[in-house]
């Protein structure tokens, strides 16, 4: 949340509307003049583009190019924007107090959206299927944040490029400068997506040669044949454990700094 309560936008009746640009047509010039003019409450440019990028979990990279005009903002991204500097999420009241220029793209962006409408967790999936890594990113900005230095350090210019893209689609939001966590318009793990990254941890990060050693990791595999009662008491047994692990972590006592997943699956051998 922001923690200052007014932007002194010049209105006749202090509502935060912004004006037309009279000089350029084009809403990237607005969107340019609409940040110049945010970023003019502030006594500090970098503090301010901070602040926007927290409250908006848009990089402050993607906000710099916005500023020189090099970067074309995605839909979401415009929205973000403006839903901080005009202290709204509602995006009917956006619409009606940004500029024409502005709204005119919008309006033509939202009816493309209605039209070719799909289901998120289904878009995400195809992203994680298109670039994996990002089910790392996903899983660690969900279990203490990522650092952006940590992950040009691990994944180079190509793990920096999806933190950005992340960050625009909301969903990852920065909680500091370099410093990015799960954003509450992150996708619900399910399904799919949630057999995607179970199986994408277990292929990197799961070690055969520690199985062998007493508590380093744990694999197993059983197969039997079972009625429907022992069925159900399989999936008894697997969802206590799991409920119980939840038990553990958020205990105060087994707190720490290394990173540990666990994934299970039980299920009948048809298709």
């Amino acid at each position: 949340m922001l923690y200052f309560d007014s932007m002194n936008f010049d209105t006749e009746n202090s509502e935060k509307t912004l004006s037309d640009s009279h000089t350029c047509s084009d809403y990237c010039e607005q969107i340019r003049l609409d940040l110049e003019s945010f970023i003019s409450n502030f006594p500090n440019k970098s503090f301010a583009i901070r602040v926007l990028a927290k409250e908006s979990a848009i990089s402050e990279k993607t906000i710099k190019r916005l500023l020189k005009k090099t970067n074309r903002p995605t839909y979401d991204t415009i929205f973000a924007l403006y839903a901080v500097i005009l202290e709204t999420e509602d995006e009917e009241l956006i619409l009606s107090k940004v500029a024409p220029s502005l709204s005119n793209y919008l309006n033509q962006m939202t009816a493309r959206k209605l039209k070719k409408k799909k289901n998120l967790d289904y878009d995400f999936l195809e992203m994680l299927k298109k670039d994996p890594v990002i089910c790392e990113l996903f899983v660690q900005a969900a279990t203490g944040g990522v650092n952006e230095s940590a992950i040009g350090y691990r994944y180079g210019q190509y793990g920096l490029e999806l933190l950005e893209r992340m960050s625009e689609l909301k969903i990852l939001r920065a909680v500091d400068k370099g410093v990015y966590e799960l954003s509450p318009h992150a996708p619900s793990v399910e399904g799919e997506v949630l057999k995607f990254i179970g199986l994408r941890f277990s292929e990197v990060f799961s070690k055969p040669t520690n199985s062998q050693e007493t508590n380093n990791n744990v694999m197993s595999f059983y197969a039997n044949s079972l009625n429907e009662e022992g069925y159900k008491e399989w999936l008894r047994i697997d969802t206590e454990a799991f409920y119980k692990k939840l038990e553990v972590a958020k205990m105060k006592e087994y707190k720490g700094a290394m990173r540990y997943f666990t994934f299970n699956a039980t299920d009948s051998m048809s298709k």
